[in-house]
């Protein structure tokens, strides 16, 4: 009852936690608070910020009267406006570095012990784009379309590790960075026996050699145009012209006309209808430079992966299965956007429109390893049965008044979360826990 009972009782236990993350400390330390506090507290007014935004008042005068109700006084909405500055983010920069360093850790059960044996911590790295008003193009520009109307977009980068449910790493900056750029930026987060997973936008050879050096293992689609070669950097290779003589390819290989980094290549066919839906999808792309050949239209009907992850520890066949765990950080991406309203950013400043997303990251930070990450592996043990990270999010995003003003009892908020929220039998279609149970 441990993890329903957080669910209960989260305001006290979001209260909690912040109490845990030093805010009187760091507000102090990033010039938030300059002197005692006479009317208004760090924590309760970062509580406060936090209730109105989740229910979507966004007002000054909404924060107020929130405020107002946490610390039992009246406050003017010209006293919240005065605190709204860049020290504030600052503080919430900190508190999310805190959150993100924090949380718990969670091994996976026992059946997973493919990846939890071989890898220290199995890191999926992707990003997400949310729209903002285009008066904000100039501090956020975002892209450009055939009229070349300004536009103002934030991506947000992140890295989640699979094996422990943690996020790792959260960076906000304007579309107009690519992920390419992020591939190097993100090293810092690399640890020796880590294995980083990503998608072609972030595939720079420069990146993968660094992964190699920090003792860290790699997988990634291969990017098209890359050259190859045979092992001895020389020999250039046709990789079409294998494929064609073989029903799967396991081979080590060198990539890059330059840099020549050498690293084991898993070719994988696909079915005929995924193949098609590529190659519809490469031919109406918007980017009109793009202007496929006939051999790039036939390899996208292969899986091709690179990594440095020697045959013995992983087969062709597990490379393809663990790869299609990336998908496990889109789903968040989407349980953020569909149920917390990440991408529901008021039209306001620069200042506000940071406030909104860092405290929302804070918020999915906590919750996920808080919350849906122990809930989750206490009813897979006690009840096997496998909880939808989208389901709960909706669950809490719209009972949650409900739980707080009438659920008193926790084994009654789990028979709703047991009911509402499991995984639906399907055949065709197999979720998180059970692609990661094939692994063995």
């Amino acid at each position: 009852m441990l993890a329903i009972a957080k669910m209960v009782d989260f305001p006290d236990k979001f209260k909690q936690k912040l109490q845990t993350m030093s805010v009187d400390t760091l507000a102090v330390r990033c010039g938030f608070v300059q002197r005692t506090p006479r009317k208004i507290d760090p924590q309760s007014f970062l509580i406060s910020l936090f209730l109105a935004i989740f229910h979507g008042a966004y007002s000054l005068v909404s924060f107020a009267a929130t405020l107002g109700l946490v610390q039992g006084q009246c406050v003017s909405k010209q006293a919240i406006n005065k605190r709204i500055t860049e020290p504030l983010i600052r503080l919430l920069e900190e508190l999310l570095a805190k959150a993100l360093a924090k949380g718990i850790h969670l091994h996976l059960k026992p059946t997973h012990h493919l990846l939890s044996t071989a890898f220290r911590r199995v890191l999926v790295h992707d990003s997400t784009n949310i729209a903002l008003h285009p008066s904000l193009a100039k501090h956020f520009p975002g892209p450009r379309n055939s009229t070349l109307a300004q536009s103002a977009t934030v991506k947000i980068q992140a890295i989640f590790d699979l094996l422990s449910e943690r996020f790792r790493y959260f960076r906000m900056t304007p579309f107009t960075v690519n992920d390419q750029s992020a591939a190097t930026d993100m090293l810092d987060c690399v640890r020796e026996g880590d294995l980083i997973i990503r998608d072609l936008g972030y595939f720079v050879l420069r990146a993968l050699s660094s992964i190699h050096s920090k003792g860290a293992f790699f997988l990634s689609r291969l990017k098209h145009g890359i050259t190859l070669y045979a092992p001895d950097g020389k020999t250039p290779l046709d990789l079409l012209r294998m494929l064609k003589k073989r029903t799967f390819l396991d081979i080590d290989v060198c990539v890059g006309s330059k840099e020549k980094l050498p690293v084991r290549l898993v070719a994988l066919p696909v079915c005929p209808e995924i193949a098609a839906q590529r190659r519809r999808a490469l031919k109406h792309n918007r980017d009109y430079r793009l202007n496929p050949s006939k051999d790039h239209l036939t390899l996208l009907g292969w899986d091709i992966f690179v990594l440095n992850v020697d045959q013995s520890i992983l087969s062709a066949d597990t490379v393809a299965k663990i790869y299609h765990l990336r998908w496990r950080i889109e789903i968040m991406f989407k349980a953020w956007k569909s149920y917390f309203r990440l991408a529901d950013v008021p039209y306001s400043s620069v200042v506000r429109v940071q406030l909104y997303l860092y405290l929302m990251l804070i918020f999915v930070t906590l919750f996920h390893a808080s919350m849906y990450a122990p809930l989750s592996a206490q009813v897979s043990r006690s009840q096997k049965i496998d909880l939808s990270l989208l389901k709960l999010s909706k669950f809490f995003k719209e009972q949650w008044w409900t739980i707080i003003i009438f659920s008193s009892h926790a084994s009654n908020v789990q028979r709703q979360i047991l009911y509402h929220c499991k995984y639906e039998s399907r055949r065709k279609r197999r979720n998180f826990s059970q692609q990661l149970a094939l692994l063995g």
